[in-house]
């Protein structure tokens, strides 16, 4: 299960971009903050595969 998640700085969950089983592989997923209609602010996005976080990307909208 490959999960990607968008928090605001307080950890509150925001936005879930992608959340589905994917096979091995590399893949790309655009994130287009202006299509979720976020307020500007400061996030934190999240990379989890099966549960386990792999990488979390600070950035600010």
């Amino acid at each position: 299960m490959v999960e990607i998640n968008i928090y605001d700085m307080s950890g509150r969950l925001v936005r879930q971009v992608l959340r589905e089983n994917q096979g091995y592989g590399k893949y790309i997923q655009k994130i287009d903050v202006e299509h979720l209609k976020m307020k500007k602010g400061n996030y934190i996005c999240e990379l989890k595969v099966d549960g386990v976080l792999k990488k979390s990307v600070p950035f600010i909208k």
